[in-house]
């Protein structure tokens, strides 16, 4: 472990008491400790590789890893005799066991792994507090984390660091990816971890905003276990670089949740917000895929088969806010004389008002979504839906369905390159599908009922007769300007798309747009009734 060339190194830090009064520098502590940590977390991945039937990955590295292992068990026999016993025991099984992959995976993390974690406090417990800011502290993994002290929040894992970086690890990388951009350094683990999965083949720039971490991740981390050529660190507060970086089609980019804690007041709701909507994409991203395929192989058109004259100069854009209770008799009033389109979350609530629209969007790809159209599915009513929304209300819907496809979905780019189909900024609601159908559509001039984007306090969520309607409860909200001159409360969800909407009235200045509600937030380029 060492620094880059001229890097400051600032005060060492020494083990205190590990041998008698003789004071041993921490880095240089950990170099076995990390080669015996290293060696555990390798078996770790034989495990997982093993369960998948991997054994032309597998094999080799344990095969590779089998000395070490023994090696360990030696200088364990020096400390505890008994112990080394059962170690050495379970190795020569591990050793003779070779063709029941099932039975060899269960002894690795049954038996062996145990029984190594057992070992690893040989070693003893380490907890240094540096210039009081931070805290670097051992795990049972053998690795280092650290924690910011003055914010009381862990950098990393305090069990196993390592494995958690390599489970992050795998979640993100993109193999299509030349490049990868991390926001945080932490103690190395993940861009270390991306090393070894993309096997070298990407460059990896980590932008860090606090040089101790960066004094950390090559002194006490893993940083300088990936070549030169492979990894660059940014010493920069300007998260405007990673973002630049990040904004690369050929970039992959992740940020470390726990160091955003440290970004500067200014800058944090909003790089909060982006981890947010990143991370909403790969937790979605299963369910995206399958949804897709389903979707696309299913009997509905896309949307450029829709015809547009049927949507009128005048759209109703209907979504599920409480207001839109208040505005019922609106709606009955300009059924037949306005084009309304609502969204899936108050279909039912209409339907039964007797209140048919001319079309619903869909959007959400949960299976939970299905409930919209449930008992609904013999309606004639056009609907139209993201190619990533729930496979099964387009595979059980019987009227006319339309599909839209996603511009930030990779599947929706690449089928779309071969249909040559427009590809629709859809926003992260419902509503803004929606509102892009009636934009689309040639409208001008467009009525928001029930897109309230805020809460009253101690309000009800949504509209009576709907999906999740309940009591809201404000207090981590923010208070925001409400139509009139009020306050009410957003999340960081309802002020995201709320920005959306008003980005998307600011180019096209050629519609006029009025808000209906008079209980929800102001939306910039509306008019209100109040």
């Amino acid at each position: 472990m060492k620094l880059p060339k001229g890097a400051d190194v600032g005060q060492p830090l020494f083990l205190k008491g590990k041998i008698g009064e003789v004071q041993i520098l921490l880095v240089d502590f950990l170099e076995p400790v990390y080669e015996d940590a290293k060696a555990i977390n390798t078996l770790k991945y034989v495990v997982d590789l093993i369960r998948v039937n991997d054994l032309v990955h597998s094999m080799p590295i344990l095969r590779e890893i089998y000395p070490k292992l023994c090696d360990m068990c030696k200088r364990y026999a020096q400390l505890n005799q008994a112990s080394a016993s059962a170690l050495w025991e379970q190795l020569m099984r591990l050793n003779q066991t070779q063709t029941d992959t099932i039975y060899l995976a269960d002894l690795i993390e049954s038996h062996l792994l145990p029984l190594l974690a057992k070992y690893m406090t040989t070693w003893g417990h380490i907890e240094e507090v540096d210039e009081g800011l931070f805290k670097l502290e051992s795990t049972v993994s053998g690795f280092l984390t650290v924690q910011d002290i003055e914010r009381n929040l862990y950098l990393h894992s305090t069990v196993d660091p390592m494995e958690e970086a390599r489970k992050v690890a795998e979640y993100i990388y993109e193999p299509e990816k030349r490049e990868f951009a991390l926001l945080g350094c932490g103690l190395g683990y993940l861009p270390y971890q991306l090393y070894k999965l993309s096997r070298g083949s990407m460059m990896i720039y980590v932008y860090e905003s606090n040089p101790k971490i960066i004094e950390y991740a090559y002194q006490f981390g893993v940083l300088s276990w990936i070549p030169e050529d492979c990894i660059t660190v940014i010493d920069s507060p300007d998260v405007l670089e990673f973002l630049n970086k990040a904004d690369e089609e050929h970039v992959g980019f992740y940020m470390l949740f726990s160091e955003l804690g440290m970004l500067p007041d200014t800058i944090k709701p909003i790089m909060i917000e982006l981890y947010l909507q990143y991370n909403t994409t790969k937790v979605f991203a299963l369910e995206t895929a399958i949804n897709f395929w389903r979707n696309i192989e299913s009997d509905s058109r896309s949307i450029s088969e829709f015809d547009r004259n049927r949507i009128s100069e005048e759209v109703i854009v209907v979504a599920a806010g409480p207001s839109l209770d208040d505005n019922i008799d609106f709606l009955r009033e300009n059924k037949g004389k306005k084009t309304i389109i609502a969204v899936g979350t108050v279909f039912r609530k209409l339907i039964s008002l007797g209140i048919e629209p001319d079309a619903v969007t869909i959007l959400d790809p949960q299976e939970r979504i299905y409930a919209q159209i449930a008992g609904l599915e013999e309606q004639q009513i056009p609907l139209i839906f993201a190619t990533t929304a729930y496979w099964k209300i387009a595979s059980r819907y019987q009227g006319e369905k339309y599909m839209v496809f996603p511009l930030v979905d990779e599947l929706a780019r690449a089928c779309t390159r071969e249909r040559k189909e427009e590809l629709w900024n859809v926003g992260g609601t419902v509503t803004t599908l929606a509102m892009q159908v009636a934009v689309w559509g040639g409208a001008k001039k467009i009525f928001f009922v029930g897109v309230d984007l805020a809460y009253q306090e101690g309000g009800a969520t949504h509209a009576s007769g709907t999906m999740d309607c309940a009591k809201s409860d404000t207090k981590a909200m923010t208070p925001i300007a409400g139509v009139g001159g009020t306050t009410v409360y957003a999340d960081s969800q309802f002020l995201s798309y709320r920005e959306w909407i008003e980005e998307r009235i600011k180019s096209t200045p050629e519609i006029q747009y009025v808000n209906m509600s008079r209980t929800g937030a102001r939306i910039a380029g509306t008019k209100e009734l109040v």
